[in-house]
């Protein structure tokens, strides 16, 4: 675990803002609970602000320490959000899709290959976090893939070796939000 020497990436990456950290519980505790949850690259607590960022190596297992702190038992409620990027607010750059809620758990996949089946899909995606569902469109070289966190589909929008693992040239983005529906003629 890293800790202490301040964060040293350029705040870009998975980062957990969390609030509530009394000054009796230590840096190396808070990390090391979130290190149940996906490896901990690094933390750092502002003395007397009850306050720590929280690095991770990966995107899923910030969301998921992000959705389970809350339950965590240290003897104090801790609360936690997506850290603002140093270089910018949340709605820009990599983290825009942090503004929209993170409800957004499906991603795009372009250019697949005509004989491309779902179940290789999903055997390659499951590697970045549980795959909910997969939908390939019959006669179409297109998929989508949504996973149970959100953290698990930027994780995969996030891996180069995704885009070129099918003997082709993945696309690999956020899936669009299907337009909702009104009423009327």
């Amino acid at each position: 675990l890293g800790g202490g020497g301040g964060l040293t990436d350029s705040g870009d990456g998975p980062r957990l803002f969390l609030r509530g950290v009394t000054e009796d519980i230590s840096e190396q505790k808070i990390m090391g609970i979130c290190d149940q949850y996906g490896e901990v690259t690094d933390g750092y607590k502002i003395p007397g602000k009850g306050v720590m960022y929280v690095s991770f190596q990966c995107w899923a297992a910030a969301d998921h320490a992000l959705q389970n702190l809350p339950t965590t038992s240290i003897g104090q409620q801790v609360h936690g959000d997506w850290a603002q990027p140093k270089t910018g607010p949340a709605t820009l750059g990599p983290q825009a899709n942090l503004a929209a809620g993170l409800d957004d758990k499906r991603v795009f996949l372009g250019n697949l290959t005509p004989n491309c089946r779902e179940e290789e899909i999903r055997d390659y995606f499951k590697a970045f976090g549980r795959v909910e569902d997969v939908f390939v469109p019959h006669g179409k070289r297109i998929g989508y893939v949504t996973f149970a966190l959100w953290g698990s589909a930027k994780d995969a929008i996030s891996c180069n070796d995704a885009k070129t693992s099918f003997s082709t040239r993945l696309n690999v983005k956020w899936a669009e939000k299907k337009p909702e529906r009104g009423g009327g003629w």
